[in-house]
């Protein structure tokens, strides 16, 4: 149509919805992505906590399942690679420890963190060259977040090393700290065995008996419990030893240590039972050694017993306890200047690992 004089052409615009419908778009999309990297770094966030929490519980397979998972999304995460190299250095898995702080330092990490994973895993096995400035940390810092890690290492390696007052010192601190049962009961069965090496009898019972009321299901708390009373209380033993044989039926400490009960009890006949039943593989077994070597000493064969205790003492050369036992079926056989001979040699031991020695060689192992 025509316009009319005066009038201008109308001109056309972009459609005003189609700019809008187009910025709705835009934010739609910012939103996504923002609840994606949100939801993403939600779950991260959950499966660290998933990884910390399985740690605490000690089930160090699942921490690691755990850190391995985040690692998917986020290979260069230092939090996860940390928690994965210290779970295996606490599961005693030297190698996939090392492995993982290989991968840490590639990361960037914290060299700080590293030298003391480092040094934690060589003082938890009873390397104790470096354990002197991690022990002055734990003191002055006691609840520093790595405080249980020192105080965990340190209790494990110095009951290893034979550092009873060390052991005891940060076990107990350990038991402080301890963030679940699991750590607990491991703390507990470290302060039972420095107090059994004191000789502390009612702590060590104290500590074992702790340990078995935390975690009735675990076998090792049944067997230093066993372990610990098989002489006094050996009925008590036998329960011990058959609880961990119902958890774990090949269990062979627990059936030298129910070999032993039996022997106590005066039933030799099902002590020499069991012992042969005791698979003995290519490689001497102190403990089994022993233990046949004191059923034949009960048994009054003397000759067979010497020759079986002699055999331990040869697989085992430090232990005093094990000579102590020599001097004496040696003694039993007339054998004096011998006995005399063993008996000092084994005093010797034992004041070179507790301080100490008897006076007797009719101490029993």
């Amino acid at each position: 149509m025509p316009t009319k004089a005066g009038s201008q052409a109308a001109v056309p615009i972009p459609s005003q919805g189609r700019s809008r419908r187009w910025k709705r778009w835009v934010i739609v999309g910012l939103v996504l992505l923002g609840v994606g990297w949100g939801g993403r770094s939600g779950w991260t966030w959950w499966q660290m906590q998933q990884g910390e929490q399985a740690a605490d519980r000690r089930d160090f397979a699942e921490a690691q399942r755990r850190a391995e998972a985040v690692l998917v999304w986020r290979p260069g995460n230092l939090d996860a690679i940390l928690l994965a190299a210290r779970s295996a250095r606490r599961a005693h898995d030297s190698a996939q420890a090392r492995q993982w702080l290989e991968r840490y330092v590639a990361a960037g990490g914290d060299r700080s963190l590293l030298m003391e994973e480092r040094d934690l895993a060589r003082i938890q096995v009873g390397e104790l060259d470096r354990a002197g400035p991690y022990l002055q940390r734990l003191q002055r810092e006691p609840n520093a977040p790595s405080a249980r890690y020192l105080a965990e290492a340190l209790s494990l390696g110095a009951i290893q090393a034979g550092r009873i007052d060390l052991a005891t010192l940060a076990a107990q601190k350990w038991l402080d700290l301890a963030p679940s049962t699991a750590d607990r009961v491991e703390a507990h069965l470290v302060l039972g065995l420095a107090a059994a090496q004191r000789l502390q009898r009612e702590v060590t019972l104290e500590h074992f008996r702790q340990a078995v009321t935390l975690a009735p299901d675990d076998p090792r708390t049944h067997l230093r419990l066993g372990q610990a009373v098989v002489d006094d209380a050996p009925q008590e033993a036998v329960r011990c030893f058959e609880t961990v044989l119902r958890l774990q039926p090949q269990h062979r400490d627990a059936q030298i240590g129910l070999a032993r009960a039996r022997r106590n009890l005066g039933e030799l006949e099902a002590a020499a039972q069991i012992l042969e039943q005791i698979p003995t593989g290519d490689t001497p077994v102190p403990e089994l050694l022993l233990e046949r070597g004191m059923l034949a000493q009960d048994q009054r064969q003397l000759a067979e017993a010497e020759s079986w205790i002699r055999q331990a003492v040869a697989a085992a050369p430090q232990r005093h306890d094990y000579h102590y036992a020599l001097a004496q079926i040696l003694r039993q056989l007339g054998k004096t200047d011998e006995a005399e001979q063993v008996r000092q040699r084994a005093a010797a031991l034992e004041q070179k690992r507790f301080g100490t020695a008897t006076t007797s060689g009719e101490r029993q192992p």
